[in-house]
């Protein structure tokens, strides 16, 4: 990790893991240089012969893709409540139906700077800006986090790195629609073509309420375990 991180250990470690725990926080699981990766939730501590472990909700083929990767090494990803990401490393001690045992890691390191982690957007998020304010564009939503919003870019929208825009309204898909979250200003970062060719256009807020942020962190756990959910049906 090249990146500065506080280093969480000891009581204030167990405390952390607690707090996810308690709160059924999701993360993102991965198995290191694989791509394999999932969402799931830490589910509790276990004792066995007098050693702690960590306990996690089951993922279907777990043990099949440990066995290809040749190591049962995993890392964990977490976000936390103020944008700042959380890491760690452990090992994988056991894969059984119901649960996955792993080792407690010896440290977890906590980001100092607020890189703002972000998560694919659900089919139907959608945005709406101001260039100026007689002019009112409307985008479809790639991926957002607390701090900053990709959209895809519609043909004839004229856009530029530095330009700032205002009276942004995302909207949210929620189980009765969309829950439309509103920032004042933003600046334009990048402006790039993704993978099939489109071009995306990279926000970085200017001005959120701490209200607002409240409700972009809640829709993000929302459609993480939505995410989750789903996963878990189709395995």
């Amino acid at each position: 990790m090249n990146e500065p991180s506080e280093i969480i250990k000891d009581d204030s470690l167990t405390q952390m893991l607690r707090d996810w725990i308690e709160s059924k926080r999701v993360c993102r699981m991965e198995i290191p240089d694989t791509g394999y990766g999932w969402f799931t939730v830490l589910s509790g501590f276990e004792r066995e012969k007098d050693t702690d472990f960590l306990a996690i909700d089951p993922i279907a083929g777990l043990e099949k893709l440990l066995s290809s990767a040749g190591s049962r090494e995993v890392s964990f990803q977490f976000l936390e409540k103020d944008g700042v990401r959380c890491f760690f490393k452990t090992r994988i001690v056991r894969v059984l139906s119901n649960k996955i045992r792993a080792e407690l890691p010896k440290v977890i390191h906590r980001l100092q700077k607020r890189s703002f982690f972000r998560i694919d957007a659900l089919s139907g998020t959608e945005m709406s800006f101001h260039l100026c304010p007689e002019r009112e564009e409307k985008a479809k939503v790639k991926d957002y986090s607390i701090g900053g919003v990709s959209f895809f870019i519609e043909d004839g929208v004229g856009l530029e790195v530095n330009e700032r825009i205002t009276e942004i309204r995302l909207g949210l898909p929620q189980r009765k629609g969309l829950n439309w979250v509103h920032i004042p200003a933003a600046v334009i970062k990048r402006i790039e073509k993704d993978v099939q060719g489109r071009e995306v256009c990279a926000l970085e807020f200017l001005e959120v309420a701490e209200r607002t942020k409240e409700q972009l962190w809640n829709n993000m756990l929302e459609t993480q375990r939505r995410t989750l959910l789903k996963l878990n049906k189709a395995s």
